[in-house]
């Protein structure tokens, strides 16, 4: 009877996991599908936060949002760098798990925003005006913001 009364209190506990972060529809961002948990927080990094509640522990979390990263970079078609890898322990005793990562296409240029595409292309157009690089440099590293910038 204890191990009956043991399995009904544990076995709902293993199947719920929450993302503590809203669902962020970065349609307004570049155009990425909704991803749950995930939060652009500029300059080409995103986040993903998740808290489990139960017997699942930090490392079942950290492969969890690792395999969510990467079926994310894979249907898009991008490349993922890994920045920072965050476990800790709220009051609660629940784990948290949290990892910042930059999205990369396959020329190893890091995925931005559109308003930030434009600034940089911007910033670098004055570059070329200065003369500090050349048109060939500044040709070479538009093409992919420019991508991002007109949507295609």
């Amino acid at each position: 009877m204890k191990k009956l009364l043991i399995l009904l209190l544990i076995v709902p506990m293993i199947g719920f996991s929450q993302d503590t972060n809203a669902n962020v529809n970065l349609n307004q961002t570049i155009g990425f599908a909704k991803t749950q948990g995930l939060t652009y927080l500029g300059g080409g990094i995103y986040k993903i936060k998740k808290t489990s509640i139960g017997l699942r522990g930090k490392k079942w979390l950290e492969k969890d949002i690792r395999n969510q990263i990467e079926e994310l970079a894979k249907r898009q078609g991008l490349k993922y760098e890994i920045i920072n890898v965050e476990n800790y322990t709220t009051g609660t005793l629940d784990p948290n798990v949290e990892i910042s990562f930059k999205l990369k296409t396959l020329d190893g240029t890091t995925l931005v925003s559109k308003e930030e595409a434009k600034k940089e292309i911007l910033r670098l157009k004055e570059l070329v005006n200065l003369g500090i690089i050349t048109q060939e440099e500044f040709d070479k590293k538009v093409e992919s913001l420019k991508k991002i910038l007109l949507g295609d």
